[in-house]
């Protein structure tokens, strides 16, 4: 009991100096100065913005982080396309439950054992694997990530299909962030450090 009470509390301690480091309060005079600092530019409707569920998070306007295969086809390849591009090229249009699916089937998982990780419901689970289009919250997508145990840069590729990014002047972002960087995937714990710090919960 004491031993995990101070695990707890060394966490805790951890992710306080994480926030800290990283969190910028979009109300802060300093943000408010920066905002007003940068150029602005008309926005410009994208197929993610026009698609994705409407919620008060933070989305992004891209499915793919890096964007690197934007301008690239097949076609053009030809023979000369590396090994494996032609698999991540033919995944640009990829849905958020089509990608959930490919990568359970690439893990070897179960259903089950991914929607009890994600600390949901069978029945929420079944619209996914019923669905191609559905579109989940961000806490589900969240949830799913920490399911399928993914790495910092597939977690942020995979909320993209969704619509979503992390971004640091959302607390609930940044806890996401340090845990998916820390590989802390247990939910539980990841529920554990959000009410600490009065966020919503995950599943």
């Amino acid at each position: 009991m004491f031993r995990r009470r101070k695990r707890k509390a060394e966490l805790l301690g951890k992710i306080r100096r994480y926030i800290a480091d990283v969190y910028v309060d979009d109300q802060s005079p300093t943000a408010q100065l920066a905002s007003m600092s940068q150029p602005t530019m008309a926005s410009q409707p994208t197929m993610a913005s026009a698609t994705a569920e409407t919620t008060d998070d933070t989305f992004t306007g891209s499915l793919e982080i890096t964007g690197a295969f934007d301008v690239v086809t097949p076609g053009e390849l030809g023979n000369a396309m590396p090994p494996g591009l032609a698999e991540r090229l033919s995944r640009l249009d990829e849905s958020f439950a089509q990608t959930v699916l490919r990568l359970i089937d690439e893990r070897g998982l179960h259903d089950a054992t991914v929607y009890k990780r994600a600390n949901m419901s069978r029945q929420l689970f079944a619209k996914i694997r019923r669905d191609d289009n559905y579109r989940p919250t961000k806490k589900t997508a969240c949830a799913l990530a920490f399911a399928l145990r993914l790495p910092y840069e597939d977690a942020l590729a995979l909320l993209s299909r969704a619509g979503f990014t992390l971004s640091h002047s959302s607390k609930f972002d940044v806890i996401v962030e340090y845990c998916l960087l820390n590989n802390i995937y247990d939910i539980n714990q990841v529920n554990m450090v959000l009410y600490e710090f009065d966020q919503q919960l995950l599943g």
